[in-house]
C-alpha cells in the first residue's frame, strides 16, 4: 500500500504538468506596459513556447494590446484613467492571459516511446500537446474503412 502511494507521488512529482507561472503573463499593476507589450508580441511571433497559437488567438492578443496601447498612449498610466478604461484594461489583460496559457499549454512538447512495426526496438516520438490532440480527434473522426 504504502509502495503504491510513493510510486503515485513519483509520478504526480516527474509528470509533464504546465502551471499558469510558467507562460508569459501580463501585469499591468506592477510592471510598465511598453516592455511587457514588446516580450509578449516577440513570444507569440517567434518563440517555440507559444508554437501552436492560432491565427485567431494572436490576433486576439495583437487587438487587445493595440486597445491597451491606445488607452495609456501619451504616458498615462492606469491609476490616472477612469473606471470604465480601467475595467477595459482590466478585462483585455485577462483576455491576453488566458491566450497566452492556453498557447503556452498547447505547445508543450510531449514525448513518448512507440513500437515500430516490423522491430523490437521502441522510437522515441515527440509533438506538441496540441498535435496530439489533432491527431487524436483525427483518428476519432475518421475510423478506418473495412473492405468486404
Amino acid at each position: 500500500m504504502q509502495f503504491s502511494s510513493l510510486l503515485f507521488a513519483a509520478a504526480l512529482l516527474f509528470s509533464p504538468v504546465v502551471f499558469a507561472d510558467d507562460a508569459l503573463q501580463l501585469d499591468l499593476a506592477n510592471k510598465p506596459f511598453s516592455p511587457q507589450k514588446d516580450a509578449v508580441l516577440g513570444a507569440v511571433n517567434r518563440n517555440a513556447k507559444y508554437s501552436e497559437i492560432t491565427q485567431a488567438d494572436r490576433a486576439n492578443i495583437e487587438s487587445s494590446l493595440l486597445g491597451i496601447s491606445d488607452m495609456l498612449a501619451g504616458g498615462k498610466n492606469i491609476a490616472s484613467l477612469d473606471a470604465q478604461s480601467q475595467e477595459n484594461i482590466q478585462l483585455n489583460q485577462e483576455a491576453i492571459n488566458k491566450l497566452l496559457v492556453k498557447a503556452f499549454r498547447d505547445s508543450k512538447l510531449v514525448c513518448t516511446k512507440e513500437a515500430v512495426i516490423g522491430s523490437n526496438m521502441l522510437k522515441r516520438l515527440c509533438k506538441t500537446s496540441a498535435a496530439r490532440k489533432r491527431d487524436s480527434d483525427f483518428a476519432r473522426n475518421n475510423p478506418l474503412k473495412v473492405r468486404n
